[in-house]
């Protein structure tokens, strides 16, 4: 069992959008960016994590979070001001 630290925690409460975006060749990968008081924070996910992004996004659109459009990608931390996380495989 693999020991991650917390770097970021939001509440549901205070994430006021959300969005789902597939990139890559064939849109096999995914991030979710989500809107709140710290600008927007971008979720990446890994090759063969495609699954687990649209579970948790389904979670956070289960639990009311307003659902935005998709926009581009981002690839790094000056692509536009925000938060980068990755979510670590298993």
């Amino acid at each position: 069992m693999h020991q991650f630290k917390k770097e970021l925690s939001i509440p549901l409460s205070r994430i006021e959008s959300a969005a789902l975006v597939h990139y890559g060749n064939l849109g096999h990968l995914r991030q979710i960016h989500l809107a709140s008081e710290l600008g927007k924070v971008v979720v990446s996910f890994g090759l063969g994590e495609s699954g687990r992004a649209e579970r948790i996004f389904v979670h956070l659109t289960s639990a009311g979070v307003k659902v935005v459009p998709a926009g581009r990608y981002v690839r790094g931390a000056n692509d536009g001001g925000f938060v980068p996380i990755s979510m670590p495989s298993k």
